[in-house]
């Protein structure tokens, strides 16, 4: 399980420093392998804001963009999808400005595959439609 690796890992073990341990569990089954089979957008939107306040809207964004630079740690593409949507989605109601990920989409949007952290071209596609104020959001990824 993703929550067992990231605990486990020393240079990754900062996620901790980012959730406490029961919200991080919490977090790491919403990007599970089980839960993305099972699981649209939506259900995962619904799910997160059942769990996390907009308090911790900041802390889950810096944890995901952790997660989606070490693409050993969000190994599936259904996965790094989920987790990109999650991130648009903390603060999809504030302007662009406010946005503290606005920069993290820019870099994914202008990377390759060959950087440490690039997006692959399925992940840059996505990223630009869920950018875009008309993507419905009733979208399955796997």
């Amino acid at each position: 399980m993703l929550c067992q690796v990231v605990l486990l890992i020393p240079q990754k073990s900062c996620l901790v420093l980012f959730l406490p341990v029961l919200k991080l569990c919490l977090f790491c089954s919403l990007l599970s392998d089980e839960n993305m089979q099972s699981c649209n957008l939506e259900s995962l939107v619904a799910t997160y804001h059942r769990y996390f306040t907009r308090q911790d809207s900041y802390r889950v964004g810096s944890a995901l963009v952790l997660l989606l630079r070490q693409r050993d740690l969000l190994p599936s593409p259904p996965q790094r999808l989920a987790a990109l949507f999650l991130l648009h989605e903390l603060y999809r109601s504030d302007s662009t400005s406010a946005n503290p990920f606005t920069l993290f989409f820019v870099q994914l949007l202008q990377s390759n595959r060959d950087n440490n952290g690039g997006a692959s071209s399925t992940e840059q596609w996505f990223l630009s439609q869920i950018l875009s104020p008309s993507l419905p959001r009733e979208v399955h990824i796997n």
